[in-house]
Parts: C-alpha cells; sequence; structure tokens
C-alpha cells in the first residue's frame, strides 16, 4: 500500500485499513486504528485447545500509540471481531499452519542432496559457506588441518572460521602463534593458544577436538604433528551457529568476528594451499533426501 500521499500531507490518514502479523507463533492484526495481540511462548505446544486458551489483547493504537491499555475487557465484541479477521488474513496469504518451535526447528538438519561425508576441503577466499551446507562439527571429534606457507616476516589472520560473535569458532594467527576460540552462544570464549611460534616456511597446522561429553571436549592444537597447546572447552554451541549471517569460510570473513581478539575481515597474510576438516564419524549430522539424491542425478546425467 503507497503511502507516497503522506509526503506532501504529513496527517494524511493512511489508505491501509487492515495489517496482518505473525512470528514463531506470536500474531497481532491492525485494523482501522485498532490492534488484537496474543504472544505465543517459543517451543510450546500449539492445537485448538491451547489457541482457545489464549489472552488476546486489544488496543486503540489511534488514541494509545504506545499500546498501554488494553481494552479487551471493555471491548469484547471488537476483539472477536480482529481476531476472526486474523484468520482470514492467514488464510488468505498462507500464513498456516502455525508453528512455534523456534530453535527446534533452527537446529534441525535439512536434508541434502549429497552423501553424507567425513571429509571436507575448504580453499582460501571462497564465498561462505552456510549452516547447511558447511560442514557440521557441533558435538562431535574432529580435525580441522590447515596447509599454509609462513614468508619470513611472519603472517597472521583467520584460517577457517564458522560464525560470529553470537556464537561460533575460528582458527586463526595472530601475534605469530596459532589460535583455536570457540565461541559458546556470546556468552563465553574458550580460547586455547600455542606455547610457541609459529616460524616461515611450509607448514600444516591442525587443532584437534576430542569429545569428552555432551557438548563438552578438549581441543589441541599440533605443528607438523606436534603438540603445541591443548585446553579445556567445557561447553560448546549445542544447536545453530548462525543467527546473523556470518558462514563458514578460508583465509577470510565477511561479517563480525567470533572473538574479540581480532578484527574483520581479517586476511589470512600468509598462503592457504587448503583446509581440510575430518570427522571420526558421519553419526546423524546429515539428514539425507532420497528425491533431492534423484534430481541431482537426473541433472547430472
Amino acid at each position: 500500500m503507497s503511502f507516497a500521499h503522506t509526503f506532501a500531507d504529513g496527517a494524511a490518514p493512511t489508505n491501509k485499513r487492515v495489517q496482518y502479523y505473525e512470528m514463531i507463533g506470536s500474531r497481532a492484526l491492525w485494523a482501522d486504528g485498532w490492534k488484537a495481540v496474543v504472544e505465543q511462548p517459543q517451543g510450546g505446544p500449539l492445537d485448538e485447545a491451547l489457541l482457545a486458551q489464549q489472552r488476546w489483547e486489544l488496543y486503540h493504537v489511534a488514541e494509545d500509540f504506545s499500546e498501554c491499555a488494553d481494552l479487551a475487557a471493555t471491548h469484547p465484541d471488537k476483539l472477536a471481531e480482529l481476531i476472526e479477521r486474523w484468520w482470514v488474513e492467514a488464510g488468505k496469504y498462507n500464513v498456516l499452519p502455525l508453528d512455534s518451535r523456534m530453535q527446534t526447528r533452527m537446529s534441525e538438519r535439512k536434508p541434502i542432496a549429497g552423501s553424507a561425508q567425513t571429509r571436507y576441503v575448504y580453499y582460501p577466499n571462497g564465498a561462505p559457506l552456510f549452516e547447511y551446507t558447511a560442514v557440521n562439527l557441533k558435538d562431535r571429534s574432529h580435525m580441522i588441518t590447515a596447509e599454509v606457507e609462513i614468508p619470513a616476516g611472519g603472517a597472521e589472520g583467520v584460517l577457517l572460521a564458522h560464525g560470529s560473535w553470537f556464537a561460533g569458532y575460528s582458527l586463526y594467527i595472530k601475534d605469530r602463534r596459532l589460535h583455536y576460540v570457540h565461541n559458546h552462544l556470546g556468552l563465553a570464549e574458550y580460547r586455547i593458544s600455542s606455547t610457541e611460534e609459529i616460524g616461515p616456511g611450509k607448514a600444516t597446522l591442525q587443532f584437534r577436538f576430542t569429545r569428552t561429553g555432551q557438548h563438552r571436549g578438549t581441543g589441541a592444537l599440533y605443528l607438523g604433528g606436534r603438540l603445541i597447546g591443548e585446553g579445556e572447552i567445557p561447553h560448546t554451541v549445542p544447536a545453530v551457529i548462525e543467527t546473523s549471517g556470518e558462514g563458514l569460510s578460508a583465509a577470510t570473513i565477511a561479517g563480525s568476528p567470533v572473538t574479540d581478539h581480532y578484527r574483520a575481515p581479517f586476511r589470512f597474510t600468509g598462503r592457504i594451499a587448503r583446509v581440510v576438516v575430518d570427522m571420526a564419524d558421519v553419526g546423524e549430522a546429515a539428514v539425507v533426501d532420497a528425491e533431492a539424491q534423484l534430481r541431482s542425478a537426473m541433472t547430472d546425467h
């Protein structure tokens, strides 16, 4: 609905007559200066009995812009009218069925066309790979191996990183030392740093995570197969890494960093041949879609 007519007259009324809202099961409807609102707790069940028991609020926003006075008790007919109208709009715009699972829904692995793998190879400066196409390392033992070349003056930058300051992990070099940091939901950072500097020349740098319990484990850093740092990671990201759009990338980062130990883009100043991620087993990491596999096969041939 265009609002261009208000540019010449700030007091001109809107031409809009109705607007529905829905997010993670919570609903609202505005119509002709009135607004009905109901909040749905995240993750809660949604059935007809629960929906019938929910308490809607009613506001006359034409006079109460900040929605301070709930008029549901004094104008039940108006509230019933707006609730009924919400269902009409929901049906018109394919809002149904309602789903309030939020984090549970986000953490479910999506079907993939490819076969489940135990090895992923990444090359520098590629486009970021996002949650359901990147390697899934959550709650799994794994190794990250970077094959690099360090110039005579030293190098710094990201080797492999996934996520942002909300959650994620990063393997990087700074101040001539190898570091790994795991950001647990923005609540804590667990950093492991090498006890010695990374000298010039070709080198194989590795981080190994050993799972010791649910969403926890130990981490170790290696230079050419030799242990150069280790530490505990008592809490790892349990579900979704990406909450702000940052994907997995090698040699640089596109968005906000996983840690405040460096600033984006923190491009690696040496040379990366490749970064290899190995896992002990596939487990339940991938949900394979048989129909998607068939479509892919037909397309390839």
